[in-house]
């Protein structure tokens, strides 16, 4: 279950920051309502990582709607020069 907590709650910055783990964010509310999500920075860095992942392949997907021509394993590998 995630941890809500109202944002006045950041007067005390060691307790709210001993709340947040690598799984755990910690969700601040303003008048009852979400505001803000504070996260581990490891988290952080995947989510970065995974919108980055996610940005190439609507890339390649959106190439391969147009038509572009698309290469086989083989292909890339012999392009790269990977073997």
């Amino acid at each position: 279950m995630p941890t809500i907590i109202p944002i006045s709650d950041l007067r005390d910055y060691n307790k709210v920051v001993k709340m947040i783990g690598p799984d755990d964010p910690v969700y601040l509310t303003k008048n009852g309502r979400d505001k803000y999500v504070i996260v581990d920075a490891v988290e952080y860095n995947r989510w970065k990582a995974r919108e980055q992942i996610f940005a190439l392949l609507k890339e390649s997907e959106d190439s391969i709607a147009r038509g572009e021509k698309t290469w086989t394993v083989a292909e890339a590998k012999k392009a790269y020069g990977i073997k």
